[in-house]
């Protein structure tokens, strides 16, 4: 059932931005940064390093969250948001000499609301080069290499790295973190091989989470206002 409820979300944010019927790159990244991630616990990096490929997956499939976040459509330089999309093509004029994109998108963290904590998390997709096999007048695909390797970057305001992705053998990246209320992120991208040009999507959400342990006390209360 994963692959008809993707195709039906897909949909959604599609129905929401035009744009991305032509951009499959911004269709994965909003996924991924809207995705509950991960439905078995926080694994998914240790996968990758452990060589299982996050067998996870990159999280549960939240629609709500994808169409919110596909209608903050957003601009290289952006002013700062709490949640915004963007796609386009990575060249080289586009990396300088540490790798990373000159350009950068800034993330808005609102303040603390009360009993709860923020989470960011950002997701990145690229395209792989499809080899095609043309047989009596069909074109065919018959595989997708990687041309390239992306990296996630994300920096706070002192230019402290908090978050970051850097899987190989893979055309997306997710970074998850808990961010300071208030606070300003900034999200960069890294070339760390290959030098062709490249399609790509960005994506990001700020999370509110309740407290737990306030969460619990609230039930309490509740509980006692019943008996």
């Amino acid at each position: 059932m994963a692959a008809p409820a993707v195709a039906g979300a897909t949909a959604c944010i599609q129905e929401v931005s035009s744009t991305l019927k032509s951009w499959p790159e911004g269709c994965r990244a909003i996924h991924l940064a809207a995705a509950k991630l991960n439905p078995k616990g926080d694994t998914w990096w240790d996968d990758v390093s452990g060589g299982v490929d996050a067998e996870d997956g990159a999280g549960s499939l939240n629609t709500l969250t994808a169409v919110r976040i596909a209608e903050q459509k957003k601009n290289r330089n952006n002013a700062a948001a709490p949640r915004g999309w963007d796609v386009g093509t990575l060249r080289s004029s586009d990396v300088g000499s540490n790798g990373e994109t000159t350009f950068s998108y800034r993330i808005s963290v609102p303040s603390s609301r009360l009993l709860s904590f923020h989470t960011v998390k950002v997701g990145l997709a690229w395209e792989s080069d499809v080899v095609e096999w043309n047989f009596l007048g069909l074109t065919l695909p018959i595989a997708s290499v990687l041309t390239l390797d992306l990296d996630l970057k994300i920096y706070d305001s002192a230019g402290n790295l908090v978050g970051y992705s850097g899987s190989w053998d893979n055309s997306y990246e997710v970074a998850e973190f808990s961010a300071t209320p208030g606070a300003t992120y900034t999200i960069k991208i890294r070339r760390w091989s290959g030098t062709d040009d490249v399609w790509y999507g960005v994506a990001w959400n700020v999370g509110s989470t309740p407290l737990a342990i306030f969460s619990d006390l609230a039930g309490i209360r509740t509980s006692a206002l019943a008996g």
